[in-house]
């Protein structure tokens, strides 16, 4: 599954349950590396400058000492 389904997995989630979009997304070093990775690629073949500290509206922060993943801010 790629950083981008993930991501899109836990907002959607998050949003089913709260009905409400999340206040951020905490992510480890390596999926921020994957999702800078993606934003780069992206950035190639669309020409448009890219945020890779945002993510369909959410903000995305880098936590090196959580053990998931990918966590949503409540």
């Amino acid at each position: 599954m790629s950083i981008t389904d993930e991501l899109k997995a836990a907002i959607t989630e998050h949003r089913l349950a709260e009905r409400r979009y999340p206040e951020a997304i905490t992510v480890t070093p390596v999926k921020m590396a994957e999702l800078m990775q993606h934003s780069l690629e992206q950035a190639k073949t669309t020409m448009a400058d890219t945020n890779p500290n945002l993510f369909m509206g959410v903000e995305i922060q880098v936590d090196a000492n959580q053990d998931d993943p990918i966590v949503v801010q409540r």
